[in-house]
């Protein structure tokens, strides 16, 4: 799905050769591209997050200090 709104953040990552062409492979065999399978990595894990904090079992405040330096 795309969005129009523009991405104003980019991640890389640094892989070997050798675990690039595993991500390649482990993509191929779930029907995505190496970049949509970390996507989707990316998306579980932020949703993961948002859960635990609309539970109540996680405070973003905690981690604040954290992330400002």
């Amino acid at each position: 799905m795309k969005t129009t709104e523009n991405k104003t953040k980019r991640l890389e990552i640094r892989l070997s050769e050798e675990d690039l062409r595993l991500l390649k492979i482990a993509s191929y065999c779930i029907g995505q591209t190496p970049s949509q399978t970390i996507r989707m990595f990316i998306d579980s894990t932020i949703n993961g997050l948002k859960i635990k904090v609309k539970k109540g079992e996680l405070k973003l405040e905690d981690f604040e200090t954290l992330l400002n330096d």
